[in-house]
C-alpha cells in the first residue's frame, strides 16, 4: 500500500503527518538535528515517499532521509500557497496538504540538483563573494591613485599606520566616507574596521570607576519595578540588592518602607 509522508519543516523540528488510502494521520514531531532524522528515518518504509517544502535546511533533511525512503520530493513553497487556500493554518495542516497534493499528483516540484551541482554552486557562491570585496579594496587603493597621491609608503594601507597617513592626504571628505564604507561592508577586513584608527580611550574628568564591595551592607542598588494585576490596579515595588551578596536586604524581617515622596528605610538593622 501507497504510503505519502508530509513534513512541514521549521528552524528546529518538523511536523510529520501519513497519508495511507486517503486518510490523513498525525505523526508527532522531529527534532531537526542529525541523530533524530535518522532515528526517524529508521521507523520509515523503503517505499515511503517523503514531501517536503523547499527551505533554508530542506536540502539537509533531504539528504539524511534519502537513504532510509524510497524518494524525497521538495515542492515549491509559492505555487502549493497557491494551489492550496487553508482557513486554518498549522504545521499540523500544513503537513498533510503536502501529502494530500503528492498523493493527487498536484504537487508542484522543484529540481533538486545532485552532490556535484552542489558543491559546484557553493564554491561559485564563495569564488563570487571573495572576488567582490576584493574588487572593493581595489577601489579603496583607486581613490588616492585618482586624487595624485602616491603610493602608500607603509607595507599595510588598512593596518593603524596606513589609516594614519591615509587620513593626512588631501582627499575629500566624501571620498574618505566612501573608504570607510566599503572597507566596513568588507569580509577581508573585520567589522569594527574604521579609518581613524583607535586611539587610547579618555576618561571624563569627575568620573571614576566604582570599587567593588568586599563586605554586606557596604553598598547597594535599587531600582523600581512596575507591574498591573488583572483588575487593572498597578504596583510599583521598590527592589534592593546588596551589591556584594547579590540578596535582597529586605528579607529576614527587614523591610523597605515607599512613601510618595520618595522611600525610606526601616529598621535598625540596615545599620
Amino acid at each position: 500500500m501507497r504510503r505519502v509522508v508530509g513534513m512541514d519543516i521549521q528552524r528546529t523540528f518538523g511536523e510529520v503527518v501519513f497519508w495511507e488510502a486517503g486518510r490523513l494521520r498525525h505523526g508527532g514531531r522531529v527534532h531537526l538535528t542529525r541523530a533524530a532524522l535518522e532515528g526517524f528515518g529508521k521507523s520509515l518504509l523503503a517505499t515511503d515517499e517523503v514531501v517536503i517544502e523547499a527551505t533554508g535546511n530542506c536540502m539537509a533533511v533531504s539528504r539524511v532521509l534519502s537513504p532510509f525512503v524510497k524518494r524525497i520530493v521538495i515542492a515549491n513553497p509559492l505555487q502549493v500557497k497557491a494551489i492550496a487556500h487553508a482557513h486554518v493554518k498549522t504545521d499540523k495542516v500544513d503537513a498533510g496538504t503536502l501529502a494530500s497534493l503528492f498523493a493527487a499528483g498536484y504537487l508542484p516540484e522543484i529540481w533538486t540538483p545532485d552532490a556535484a551541482t552542489k558543491r559546484m554552486r557553493r564554491l561559485v557562491g564563495r569564488r563570487y563573494q571573495v572576488v567582490r570585496h576584493w574588487t572593493r579594496i581595489k577601489k579603496v587603493h583607486a581613490i588616492p591613485h585618482a586624487h595624485l597621491i602616491p603610493k602608500c609608503p607603509h607595507a599595510d594601507l588598512f593596518n593603524g599606520r596606513g589609516r594614519s597617513w591615509l587620513i593626512r592626504q588631501p582627499i575629500p571628505n566624501d571620498e574618505l566616507l566612501a573608504i570607510e564604507r566599503m572597507c566596513a561592508n568588507s569580509i577581508v577586513l573585520p567589522r569594527t574596521w574604521r579609518l581613524k584608527p583607535p586611539g587610547r580611550p579618555r576618561r571624563r574628568p569627575g568620573r571614576c570607576t566604582p570599587s567593588v564591595p568586599l563586605r554586606p551592607d557596604e553598598r547597594w542598588s535599587l531600582d523600581f519595578v512596575s507591574d498591573q494585576l488583572t483588575d487593572g490596579r498597578r504596583l510599583r515595588i521598590l527592589t534592593v540588592v546588596d551589591d556584594c551578596t547579590r540578596e535582597m536586604p529586605g528579607s529576614g524581617g527587614r523591610h523597605v518602607a515607599l512613601r510618595r515622596t520618595g522611600w525610606a528605610r526601616a529598621g535598625s538593622a540596615y545599620h
